[in-house]
């Protein structure tokens, strides 16, 4: 009897422990989202869900699994605290993305959880030449600043590392939806640490021709810098986009298109692109390969030069946008046995 108490007890508690976790996650969103509404109702307002995963190219290893739910609102002439939290502003004021006129501008907040795993998920060990096990749940605010050439991201990533961002039961129940391999090595992922990162980013339609009376092709050129430890990297890329209106659909400053709320949301009515791009980058630190910063904890040989190809589509209709971004990944670590692949789904709804 005293032994089914404690059992039911230590339950109830790391129950509870989920549920005070997720609530904080949330009232964290939230301050973020409702510390920026605006009273014009003339400005665009849309939400989005993406989903990541390597199911899509059958595989299970590496960068597995990502999720986020995010909200934004754009349209603004400026960035102030009609429209923007006011613990952002100071960092936006320092950051170059304000510093123009004629622009517009936009804003964009996520809560979102990634999870990265060995090869192979069969292994309960420390698999010593592959990655750890980390889950990584983040709030990502993002501010941009465009015009018809330019467009200027600065994107905040705040979160939790460890158990508590709950990424080994977001797997095993992922698992269970698609009939996965049940993962056995989660009890030798990272220990629990506060990461944060802060990236500028920057892309810039380097050729813009019509293809025939509808169609429009573009040449686009991205760089971005970030630094924190969660990760620091440079990166460069080129990538092209072949589709309708394009000059009215704005060209986020984002790595992969499939990870921000979709363009498309701020242009109401039928629509749609194709898109390839390729990103160069220097990458200095990664807290899922080199571990946790002031704790030992399993680590593999980062790779710090690497290359991301990504491709996909997005369509328009009514005031629903869907897109699909493939993804192939160089190796990220010395000793990774191949280099990893996923998909990411993108629904997006404008208010």
């Amino acid at each position: 009897m005293i032994l089914f108490l404690n059992r039911y007890t230590a339950a109830y508690f790391a129950k509870c422990k989920q549920l005070v976790c997720f609530g904080a996650w949330l009232a964290l969103f939230a301050c973020s989202v409702y510390g920026a509404q605006d009273d014009n109702s003339a400005n665009a307002r849309f939400a989005a869900l993406m989903f990541e995963n390597d199911v899509f190219f059958q595989e299970d290893g590496g960068y597995t699994n990502g999720f986020s739910l995010a909200y934004g609102s754009g349209g603004f002439d400026q960035l102030d605290d009609s429209n923007t939290w006011r613990l952002w502003l100071p960092l936006i004021r320092l950051s170059h993305i304000d510093n123009y006129a004629n622009r517009t501008y936009a804003v964009s907040h996520l809560i979102g959880q990634v999870m990265n795993t060995p090869e192979d998920i069969t292994v309960a060990e420390v698999i010593e030449d592959q990655q750890p096990y980390s889950g990584i749940t983040l709030l990502r605010n993002n501010f941009h600043s465009f015009d018809g050439i330019l467009s200027d991201r600065l994107g905040v990533y705040f979160g939790l590392v460890g158990p508590l961002s709950y990424a080994e039961q977001a797997q095993r129940f992922v698992h269970e939806l698609t009939d996965g391999t049940e993962p056995a090595g989660w009890d030798n992922q990272l220990e629990n640490e506060l990461v944060f990162k802060i990236e500028l980013a920057r892309s810039r339609k380097l050729l813009q021709k019509r293809a025939s009376d509808k169609l429009v092709f573009e040449l686009i050129s991205s760089t971005n810098v970030g630094v924190g430890n969660l990760s620091s990297d440079l990166g460069l890329g080129i990538g092209f986009r072949l589709g309708t209106k394009l000059s009215e659909v704005v060209n986020i400053a984002t790595e992969l298109p499939g990870r921000e709320i979709n363009p498309m949301a701020l242009n109401a009515g039928f629509n749609w692109y194709v898109f390839a791009a390729v990103l160069g980058k220097y990458v200095f630190n990664d807290i899922s390969i080199d571990g946790n910063t002031f704790r030992d904890s399993h680590s593999v040989e980062l790779n710090h030069r690497q290359a991301l190809l990504s491709y996909g589509f997005a369509v328009s209709f009514n005031r629903w946008v869907v897109g699909y971004t493939s993804a192939r990944s160089s190796k990220t670590y010395r000793s990774q046995p191949e280099s990893a692949n996923f998909g990411a789904i993108n629904i997006t709804y404008m208010f």
